[in-house]
């Protein structure tokens, strides 16, 4: 799994931080315990799927909602990444 995630950017993600910068431990903050043997590839997805998006020429000040479908996601993905709603909105 190629993942571009800096560990600031994975501790945000997982909610241990509020920014990018602040220094972040793969297993004390990515998984939430110190001490366990954790991988960056373990938050990362290899894919999106697909991206569903109910209307492709939405009006000007509208939302939308869509939804995405990942593939190949690491073992701490959706208990750390997906699961985390500041994530995605």
């Amino acid at each position: 799994m190629a993942a571009n995630l800096s560990l600031g950017a994975l501790g945000k993600a997982v909610g241990a931080n509020g920014n990018t910068t602040t220094e972040t431990f793969l297993g004390a903050d990515g998984y939430g315990s110190p001490g366990t043997q954790t991988a960056m590839g373990h938050f990362a997805i290899s894919s999106i799927d697909t991206m569903t998006i109910p209307d492709t020429t939405p009006d000007e000040n509208t939302s939308s909602t869509c939804t995405v479908y990942f593939s190949g996601m690491g073992s701490y993905f959706n208990s750390r990444i997906r699961s985390n709603s500041d994530n995605f909105t």
